[in-house]
């Protein structure tokens, strides 16, 4: 499907630094196929990387209704909550992802 072909190019632009074109690839998944949940995640993902914390945050929240108990997504919120000092949130999104059973099954080590 051409909506899973841009996320995969998103992916490897990402890759290579192009946080940018990475986010617009994203975007064009999004738009051909909206009910995907890691393309919202990694494109929130790149977002952060931009240091474009509040959209990232948007973002996640996009891939959580679509996923709601995503621990992956639910650690990457608390991250960029974190970065816009916004503890709080960190905290209920950080509790969210360890009763998602984030640090089960070696989940955690890829993003240690």
């Amino acid at each position: 499907e051409e909506s899973y072909l841009y996320h995969c190019m998103g992916n490897a632009l990402r890759k290579l630094g192009q946080w940018v074109k990475s986010v617009e690839a994203y975007d064009e998944a999004i738009r051909l196929d909206p009910s995907y949940p890691q393309t919202y995640h990694n494109k929130g993902d790149t977002l952060r990387k931009l240091h474009r914390y509040e959209e990232a945050i948007a973002t996640y929240q996009k891939a959580l209704e679509l996923d709601p108990d995503d621990g992956t997504t639910l650690y990457s919120l608390a991250e960029a909550y974190s970065r816009l000092d916004q503890f709080e949130e960190s905290a209920k999104a950080y509790k969210r992802a360890i009763d998602g059973g984030f640090w089960e099954d070696g989940i955690f080590a890829s993003y240690a």
